[in-house]
């Protein structure tokens, strides 16, 4: 039997999922330049949330520590910017500064989300 936080963290994917397809068709993340910090810092959370969740499983029945969260956490958020740079999804005027803040909101969402879950 799954524990609600799986199936929170499920429903919640395919929620961000249909949220992030839309704002791709629609352009949001164009027209509406804080959407893009939105969709991170729900991404922070829901990796957070992901970690909790798979820590529910009988093989592993524990909650996760600090650093497993953040090894996982950068992990998944540094790959994810690797992939933006990769398409082309990148303004080279602002990427720096972009990226450090998208990290930095993923971050701190997924710290928020860790001491929620603890």
């Amino acid at each position: 039997m799954l524990r609600p936080i799986v199936w929170w963290f499920l429903g919640v994917s395919v929620v961000f999922a249909t949220a992030h397809a839309l704002a791709v068709s629609l352009s949001l993340y164009w027209y509406l330049p804080w959407f893009d910090s939105v969709m991170h810092a729900w991404g922070g959370g829901l990796i957070v949330t992901g970690v909790f969740a798979l820590g529910t499983f009988s093989q592993v029945g524990r909650h996760p520590k600090p650093i497993e969260v953040a090894v996982v956490l950068a992990t998944i958020t540094v790959t994810w910017e690797v992939f933006e740079w990769y398409v082309g999804l990148w303004d080279p005027a602002t990427y720096v500064v972009e990226t450090i803040k998208d990290i930095a909101v993923a971050a701190v969402s997924g710290i928020i989300t860790y001491r929620i879950l603890r």
